[in-house]
C-alpha cells in the first residue's frame, strides 16, 4: 500500500506512486458527463464511467494498464484523480471519495462557500 504523501499533483497531473502521471485535463466534450454524474451508482460503475467517459484518453489508458497489473492501485488512482479534480473544479463525488485521502477536507469543515441547501430547518413561526 502506498503512503498518502506519495501522491501529489504536479502542474495538471496526478502523480501515481511508482506509476504513471494522470492528466487532470478533461476534454471539453467530457465535462458534461462529469457535471451530470450522480452518487447513486455503485463505486465500480462510477469508476468505469469516470475512466471511460470523463478522463482523457491518456489517463484512461494508464488506468486500464494499472487495472491489468495492480487493480487496487487503479481504484485508488481513480479516487485520488477525482479528489484532485474536485479540488480544481469544486465538484464533489462523495461516493468515490469515501476511503480516499485522509487530508481531504469534509464539506462540513472545509470552510468554503457552498451552493448546498442549509441543513437547519426553516423557522415555522407564524
Amino acid at each position: 500500500m502506498t503512503q498518502a504523501d506519495d501522491w501529489e499533483v504536479v502542474g495538471d497531473e496526478l502523480v501515481v506512486p511508482n506509476g504513471p502521471r494522470l492528466s487532470l485535463a478533461i476534454p471539453l466534450d467530457h465535462l458534461d458527463v462529469w457535471l451530470d454524474m450522480e452518487n447513486s451508482a455503485g463505486w465500480r460503475a462510477q469508476h468505469d464511467r469516470i475512466r471511460d467517459q470523463v478522463m482523457s484518453d491518456q489517463a484512461a489508458d494508464a488506468i486500464r494498464e494499472l487495472e491489468r497489473t495492480d487493480s487496487m492501485l487503479a481504484v485508488q488512482a481513480v479516487r485520488r484523480w477525482v479528489w484532485a479534480l474536485n479540488e480544481r473544479l469544486g465538484k464533489s463525488l462523495d461516493l468515490l471519495l469515501s476511503g480516499g485521502p485522509t487530508e481531504q477536507p469534509s464539506p462540513e469543515t472545509s470552510g468554503s462557500d457552498s451552493d448546498s441547501e442549509p441543513t437547519e430547518p426553516a423557522s415555522t413561526t407564524p
